[in-house]
């Protein structure tokens, strides 16, 4: 993606869909149908996009030039979420 900033949007909405995703698993626990099967359908491609994103974002902080501190935003919470999400999944594995 040629613009850094939307990119940066995207990432953040993903990281508040996955926040979503854990309010709900604890807190709200909405048992609507429809949001249940909107989130198993979009949940594995969005982990898979914040993973591409994440490693996108950190060959793009080798480079220098315009945008590098949108990238350093991007990288920073493209990582964190990506760590949190994963390291959820897999200590559900272990509980």
């Amino acid at each position: 993606m040629k613009n850094p900033k939307t990119l940066l949007y995207i990432t953040i909405f993903i990281a508040a869909y996955f926040l979503f995703l854990a309010l709900n698993a604890y807190i709200f626990l909405f048992q609507n149908t429809f949001l249940t099967v909107v989130q198993e359908l979009i949940t594995l491609p969005l982990l898979l996009l914040q993973l591409v994103i994440c490693i996108n974002a950190a060959l793009k902080l080798n480079r220098s030039g315009s945008g590098f501190g949108y990238h350093i935003g991007i990288f920073s919470v493209s990582l964190a979420n990506s760590s949190v999400a994963l390291g959820s999944i897999f200590l559900s594995f272990f509980h």
